[in-house]
């Protein structure tokens, strides 16, 4: 950046999990992502919730593609169920 950063209540540092904890509980997303049909013209938000690796790798094998390349360094959110996701929109 060509600027220093102020932070403030709504700018600040994203909080990592500590190295070897797996995360758990609701994920915040947020993106420019597809709303559909065309590209979001203001910054999307959900929060949804974070699944395992081994649910995560299951999901995707049944859509057909390859589970395994799901590695413990991604970060997998459901529910399975449908609705508003971080890739479909």
């Amino acid at each position: 950046m060509t600027t220093p950063v102020t932070f403030n209540a709504r700018i600040r540092t994203v909080r990592l999990p500590q190295p070897g904890v797996i995360p758990s509980g609701p994920a915040a997303l947020a993106g420019w992502g597809s709303t559909g049909t065309t590209a979001a013209t203001i910054l999307q938000r959900t929060t949804k919730p974070i699944i395992s690796i081994p649910e995560c790798r299951n999901a995707i094998n049944a859509l057909g593609f390859d589970g395994s390349l799901v590695d413990y360094t991604n970060l997998c959110t459901g529910p399975l169920t449908g609705g508003v996701a971080a890739c479909s929109g």
